[in-house]
């Protein structure tokens, strides 16, 4: 990911599109932060008068207390923020100002906006698997387990809240380790509204044997991933020496309750920097740009020493993609290189031997991928270098059957022809959640493209919270990390506000909600409220 300080910009239509990484949510809060200078270096917003209260830790019986409600705030509407829409931010020159697509919706599609904002109601949901962690309007950490009960309190203590006037701990980014039995979060540690230091911790699904893996820092991560076998917890931490990104491995396999782990490991420095674990948990793909120069190269998680990153073996320069991206089988690794003309990048193929396989070659620039939970078929897009944030449609190539590797070329089809602001593969592999935007009502739209009928269905309409934007504006890389979808690839989960919750003159009804979105049978695209909050994760 990229540091920068966020700073907006608006169209012609009025639409406000993130022109930066909002690197203040993950060190100061929710929508609406405390009003303090973070120990990031970054400025944060004026607290509302409807911003979120923000409580303390609890180790022990009262993290994993009978489960408690989340809070809601008082039923007032309050200013909703113009929705951001997610840029490319992978370069500090990420192109010319944003342009607003066309719309690409029916008129049919253009709900009517109530007039009067309808409160959600929070009834515990059931039938779904896996669980939800979710980061609750107060700040706290969450876990949903569709068992007709409601949330149970992970990291926070019930009835203790943290403001300007309240010190305490406040969390960001609940983050599953890949078999759904640990949670990592970042803990911020607030005193006279300001945050003063930063936590990292690891916890069972149920809340027991937390411990620290980062002990009161001043520097805060912007991006935590598991390793898939659970036992690494890779750490990208904000701004070091100035401008530059750090990223920092922890072996949480010799963690214990109420202790630390062996310390962090320094891997690798630069801005940007983005990562993909191998199947096997041994290494990790980073791309980066360090001293001018973009550096594609891997870096050996396991080893106990002081291990340098080793350059990856190719052919020409690194392109101005984001996140390279390990199949979850281990037999693909793909990134983007430069074809000796800026505006002419290809995405490479290595298997696990760094063997170049074949190259897929669109004449794009700005690439986004991911692969298929199989590692069969590569999702991709390429920016639309005239609209910030937007890729050129959806395009897929299935490299176990008709796209496999000939002569060094690999064969692709288009999906989706809509503009794209993101999009997920679906846990079975059989389906693509994407987003497309409404201009004409400044709403986000979730799609659903079926890899075998190859038609697309429109879901609903919504507007994003800013934390969940982080995620929309980084989804390649959070793709990788953290789950949108199903166990079963039957539902979506995010946050933010939905029609009813809208009145006519743009008003919100209280704080972003999480919401389950059945994608399939009778309920598919109505939303279900499951509680506050900025942003949720699917477990296994």
């Amino acid at each position: 990911m990229r540091y920068k300080i966020a700073s907006f910009g608006k169209t012609s239509a009025g639409l406000i599109l993130l022109l930066g990484s909002t690197l203040w949510l993950a060190g100061c809060g929710g929508d609406t932060p405390p009003t303090a200078t973070s120990v990031l270096g970054s400025p944060t917003a004026a607290k509302t008068a409807q911003a979120a209260p923000t409580p303390t830790i609890a180790f022990g019986p009262e993290a994993t207390a009978t489960p408690v409600i989340l809070p809601t705030n008082p039923a007032v509407a309050t200013s909703r923020p113009t929705p951001p829409i997610p840029n490319d931010a992978s370069r500090t020159n990420s192109g010319p100002a944003a342009t607003v697509p066309a719309a690409t919706t029916s008129a049919a599609f253009a709900a009517t906006i109530a007039p009067t904002p309808t409160p959600p109601s929070f009834a515990p949901l059931t039938g779904y698997p896996g669980k939800l962690s979710i980061l609750g309007s107060d700040l706290y950490i969450y876990v949903s387990r569709f068992d007709n009960k409601p949330p149970q309190l992970i990291l926070g203590k019930a009835g203790v809240t943290v403001g300007l006037n309240q010190d305490g701990e406040i969390f960001r980014f609940p983050t599953w380790s890949k078999d759904g039995t640990k949670l990592a979060a970042m803990g911020l540690n607030i005193k006279s509204g300001q945050t003063q230091s930063v936590n990292v911790y690891v916890a069972a699904a149920d809340g027991s044997g937390t411990y620290k893996v980062q002990d009161s820092e001043a520097v805060s991560p912007v991006y935590i991933s598991w390793s898939p076998d659970g036992n690494f917890l890779s750490l990208l931490m904000g701004v070091v020496n100035g401008d530059t990104l750090e990223l920092r491995l922890a072996d949480t396999s010799k963690g214990a309750a109420g202790a630390k782990t062996a310390g962090l490991r320094k891997v690798a420095v630069g801005n940007p920097l983005y990562t993909s674990w191998s199947n096997d948990s041994d290494s990790l793909a980073i791309h980066t740009l360090t001293g001018g120069i973009d550096t594609l190269s891997m870096v050996k998680a396991k080893s106990s020493g002081a291990s340098s990153p080793q350059p990856l073996n190719f052919k020409g320069e690194p392109g101005a993609f984001r996140a390279p991206h390990w199949s979850a089988n281990g037999a693909y690794l793909a990134f983007s290189t430069s074809q000796g003309n800026l505006n002419d990048e290809a995405i490479t193929i290595q298997d696990k031997t760094g063997t170049n396989l074949g190259v897929i070659d669109t004449a794009g620039q700005g690439a986004s991928f991911n692969w298929s939970p199989d590692g069969s078929k590569l999702a991709f897009g390429f920016r639309d270098t005239s609209r910030e944030g937007v890729y050129l449609g959806l395009n897929i190539s299935d490299l176990a059957g008709p796209d496999a590797p000939k002569n060094g070329k690999i064969s692709f089809s288009k999906a989706v022809t809509d503009p794209v602001i993101a999009f997920f593969w679906s846990p079975d592999g059989k389906k693509l959640a994407y987003l497309t935007f409404n201009e004409s009502q400044s709403r986000v739209l979730w799609n659903i493209y079926d890899v075998t009928t190859k038609k697309s269905t429109k879901l609903v309409e919504w507007y994003p919270n800013s934390t969940l934007v982080q995620v929309l504006s980084y989804f390649d890389q959070y793709a990788q990390s953290d789950s949108i979808w199903s166990p079963d690839s039957k539902a979506l989960v995010f946050s933010g506000w939905i029609n009813s919750t809208i009145t006519a003159d743009g008003k919100a009804f209280g704080p972003a909600v999480v919401y389950v979105l059945p994608t399939e049978g009778a309920k598919a695209g109505q939303p279900q409220p499951v509680a506050p909050g900025q942003v949720s994760f699917w477990s296994k």
